[in-house]
């Protein structure tokens, strides 16, 4: 805080020692000299703190990006998902989104005429005859955003584009961003480059 014409400064730190310093202002000068005038104790040297840190719930490599915190920590929090990194789907070695998605129970994909694909979930199928609302929509997100038009996003999506997929077949397993918005959701993430 300033303290009068003198320029002199009172500074406190998070260590609570507080120090007076005086600045010697020379006009034309090609420096300024400090000179500590405080009578305060010195500052102390305190002991060492220790940092520990555990591995996080993402690889190594997305270090220098936030954008896939999300499809981690679902990964890890939720009971209900089934989530595939980018290891999954090369192991799969899929030629569309599609062939991945035909492979997990209660999925069903079909192409209509013009090719592109109609993805169904059985128990939103289900719902559906019950004649419960938004019951057969099927919500794609790509990079956290909802695409207007899903399936022919899909279509249009090579699997060596994406990341991560998580795949919630239920309304009862979706995501609190996917709430309210169908029966069932995809959410895709692109591959990220560093």
């Amino acid at each position: 805080m300033h303290r009068g014409a003198d320029h002199g400064y009172t500074v406190r730190s998070s260590s609570i020692v507080a120090w007076l310093c005086v600045l010697a202002v020379v006009p034309n000068a090609a420096f300024a000299q400090a000179t500590d005038t405080s009578r305060a104790p010195r500052p102390a040297v305190l002991p060492g703190v220790t940092v520990e840190a555990s591995p996080g719930i993402k690889p190594a490599r997305y270090v220098n990006t936030t954008k896939f915190d999300l499809f981690y920590e679902r990964k890890k929090t939720s009971p209900s998902g089934r989530f595939f990194e980018r290891e999954d789907i090369e192991r799969e070695d899929p030629q569309t989104i599609e062939d991945l998605l035909k492979k997990l129970p209660g999925v069903r994909v079909q192409r209509d005429r013009l090719g592109i694909p109609t993805i169904s979930f059985v128990q939103c199928e289900a719902l559906n005859l019950a004649r419960v609302a938004n019951s057969r929509q099927v919500t794609l997100y790509v990079d956290g955003q909802r695409a207007s038009e899903p399936f022919e996003t899909l279509s249009n999506m090579k699997p060596r584009d994406v990341e991560a997929m998580e795949v919630y077949r239920g309304a009862s397993q979706l995501p609190m961003e996917a709430r309210g918005d169908g029966c069932a959701a995809i959410f895709i993430w692109t591959r990220y480059t560093p």
